[in-house]
């Protein structure tokens, strides 16, 4: 689907963000379940936050960096953005700007994420 101008884009990231509190609350629960499942607390803390364009290297680097890090957590954008309850849809009808479109959610519960992990010390 063909979007023209910014104006337009600022409509759909409005019609796409999470409205309802108990939504969020399950996305972001979901998140955390996934990125820290079989990770323990620890004194020394390893956050690995992986970003970069599609065929950069984020897997690659994931699994040097889980081989390396067996308790580190890594928070994958594109896995949190993929976890968004209204991803299926919006990268079906807007696959060349899914990350802008779900932006404002995926970084709100990865700052979420990052808070949970900073004060339970995993």
């Amino acid at each position: 689907m063909e979007i023209s101008g910014k104006d337009e884009i600022e409509k759909l990231k409005e019609q796409f963000k999470i409205k309802d509190e108990k939504i969020f609350e399950n996305y972001e629960k979901k998140a955390k379940f996934l990125l820290t499942i079989g990770k323990r607390k620890s004194k020394d803390k390893t956050l690995v936050i992986v970003g970069g364009q599609s065929g950069a290297g984020k897997f690659r680097l994931r699994k040097l960096t889980n081989s390396e890090f067996p308790d580190a957590v890594t928070v994958d954008f594109d896995e949190l953005r993929s976890l968004h309850p209204f991803y299926k849809e919006v990268n079906e009808k807007y696959p060349e700007i899914t990350h802008l479109l779900l932006q404002k959610d995926t970084n709100d519960v990865k700052n979420k994420i990052l808070d949970y992990l900073i004060s339970e010390r995993i």
